[in-house]
Formats: structure tokens, sequence, C-alpha cells
């Protein structure tokens, strides 16, 4: 039985390595194309993708491991079923639930390896990933450094620069958006402008300009015009709710309840479940949101690790009940179990504002359909 045992991993695990590296490398390179745009990417260095695509790979593979792994389970049986593998153990006296318990352990160590490193990874991970993008790559964008044909955020500067000649240092088409203390903004259009040098500051020369007030439609020409820029500043960001561990996102639930109830002088919070027709005097419709994307994500936290141990439970005896169906039945089955599963998890969403137990049961129902079927399908396969 050990023999057996060796045998189902390996056979499942190969596949499965496999399409994890594939996945994860097309998450990774979508990740960093949709970040790209956050960023000058003539300012990051090679050690800065690399550090990215391995701080992005905690935060996509509690999606990736269950669909990989369940591809693998649906190869692996599947091939076990069209060389009749299936019939020689049930022949031999081994009935189906005990060759798929194997992968059912597996699936149950996936779980719990993908849970801790939902809770724990993914939130130090992408603090990691805010910090680098919205704090340190900003600060090394200094004027003298921001590359043309894209505007550029300094300070209470815009910029945008047309082209420059590296050999003079001569910056060509600068438009300049400087917002003053009052909000207005004022727009600096010139021709050509230099960087000069005063003792250990850095100064823009501009010779001639024109300046462009707001509901003034005449231009103010300008010459002999040193601006000075203003330093770097790091991009401020609002934390996110994947930053938080699901002890944390429990906090916080805690504490916006709590606010809640005072605020409109409420007793408990059934009369805001669902989507009220009004609000008590004092209760905050902000409040209200962040209290229903809390439950969404505490219910994501709960139910998303264990999608490994139902698609394993269910992949296995599909799987198991091919004859002849090949790698294209085990595709057509698994695209089926992906799609099915999050249609569920769209139809389990709350509209409203759900309880804590009802939008962690709401999570739940995905899994314990998948589960269902898995052990419908293993006791028709047995009874085969």
């Amino acid at each position: 039985m050990r023999q057996i045992t060796r045998y189902i991993l390996r056979e499942t695990a190969t596949p499965s390595l496999l399409a994890l590296g594939v996945f994860s490398f097309l998450g990774v390179v979508n990740e960093l194309r949709e970040r790209i745009r956050e960023f000058d990417v003539a300012h990051v260095f090679v050690s800065d993708f690399t550090k990215l695509a391995l701080w992005f790979l905690p935060t996509l593979l509690y999606y990736i491991v269950p669909i990989t792994y369940m591809m693998g389970v649906l190869l692996a049986f599947g091939r076990f079923a069209q060389q009749n593998e299936i019939t020689a153990m049930q022949a031999a006296g081994i009935p189906l639930k005990r060759v798929v318990m194997p992968v059912l352990v597996c699936g149950l160590f996936l779980s719990g390896a993908c849970f801790v490193l939902q809770d724990r990874l993914q939130p130090a991970a992408l603090r990691k990933i805010n910090d680098l993008i919205y704090t340190q790559l900003p600060l090394r964008l200094t004027m003298d450094a921001i590359s043309p044909g894209v505007v550029h955020e300094i300070g209470n500067w815009r910029v945008y620069i047309g082209g420059r000649d590296r050999k003079t240092d001569t910056l060509e088409n600068v438009d300049i958006l400087v917002t003053q203390d009052n909000g207005e903004i004022w727009l600096y259009h010139a021709d050509k402008a230099q960087f000069v040098r005063e003792g250990a500051r850095l100064q823009l020369y501009i010779p001639e300009c024109f300046l462009i007030l707001p509901g003034n439609p005449v231009h103010t020409r300008i010459t002999d015009l040193t601006l000075s820029p203003p330093a770097p500043q790091a991009r401020k960001r609002a934390p996110e709710r994947r930053m938080l561990s699901l002890r944390e996102l429990l906090e916080r639930d805690a504490a916006l309840q709590k606010k809640i109830l005072e605020s409109g002088r409420l007793s408990d919070m059934r009369s805001l479940y669902g989507v009220p027709s009004s609000f008590p005097e004092g209760v905050s419709i902000r409040d209200w949101n962040e209290l229903r994307s809390i439950r969404a994500e505490t219910r994501e936290r709960i139910s998303l690790p264990f999608a490994c141990l139902a698609v394993s439970l269910v992949a296995a005896p599909l799987a198991a009940r091919a004859r002849s169906g090949g790698r294209s039945y085990g595709f057509a089955v698994g695209f089926a179990i992906i799609l099915g599963y999050y249609l569920l998890l769209m139809l389990t969403q709350a509209r409203g504002l759900p309880s804590l137990g009802e939008a962690i049961l709401r999570g739940a129902v995905p899994n314990l359909v998948l589960a269902g079927i898995g052990l419908w399908a293993m006791w028709r396969v047995d009874r085969i």
C-alpha cells in the first residue's frame, strides 16, 4: 500500500508542479504589467523587479495552488483510469476511497499551507510591495533624472519633458504644472530649459517661457527664470484589507461594529444587515461599507484555502470514471469545476451587509458543494 501511495503522489505531483510553475510565471508577469504604470521604469533596477516578483508570489499562490493541484489530480487519475490501473486496484480489493486517501491528505496539507500563506506571508509581502512602489521608487525620482515623454509628479509639480539632449543637459518642450498653496495651478511652458547647480542645490534655468494662469487668456512672457524643483516625496497609500491578518480583520470588524452601534445608538446590528432602506442618524455609510468589505475579505480568507481539499475530493473520483477520455476529458472536467466554483462564489456573495457568521457560511458553500459531488462520485465509482 505504501508503494501505491508513493506512486499516486508522484504521478500527481509532476503535472501539478509543472502547472504551478507556468501559472505562477504568468501571474507574476501580469501583476508586474499592471503595476508598471505606477512607477518610472527608467529608475527601476533588475533587483527591484526580482524583489517584486518574489513578493508577488505569496499573493497569488493561494489562488493558483488549488487549480494546479486539481489539474494534477485529474491528469494522474485520468491516466490511471485510461490504462485500467483503477480497475486493477479494485480487482485487488483496494476500494477507491483508499486510493484517493493520499490525494485528500495532501489536499488537506495544501489547504493548511495556503491558509498560512494567505494569513501570514501575504500581508508581509504586500507591505513590502507597497513600500517599494509608493515610497522607495518615488524618492529616487529627482528632477534631473526623469525620462522624457511621460508626465511625472514631483512634490507639487507635474512635469512633462518632450526631449532631452544628454550632451548639453538641455531639456526641450518643457511643461511644468505648479500647484500653489491656494489650490491654483500655474502652467510654465518653455521650448528649452537647463539644469544649473547653485552650491549643493539643483536649479532649473529657463531662458524664455510663457506663464499661463487659470482664467487668464493672456500668456505672460518671462525671461531668465530660475525655478527650484521640489524634493521628491513618497506617495501616500491607504492601508489595504489584504495587508491585515485574519486576527486583525476580526479585530477591525469588532471595532467597526462598536463604532456603528455607538454612533447610531443601536442595541444590535440587525437593522443594518442586508441592504437597509435608511440608515439611523449618526451611522456613517462609509463605516458600513468598510465593515461590509472587511467581512467579504474574512469570507475569502477562510473559504479559499480549503478549495485545495474540496477540488481534490471531487477531481479524483470524476477522473477515475474516465475510460477513454484522456487529457481532453481531464481538461474539460477541470474547466467545469473551476467555472462552477467561481460561479458559486459569485452567487453566494451578499448584496448588502451580512452577519459575520452568514458571511463565513456563504463562503463555505462552494467547498461544501464540491465535497458533496466528490463523495457522490466516489460512491458511484466504488459501485462499478
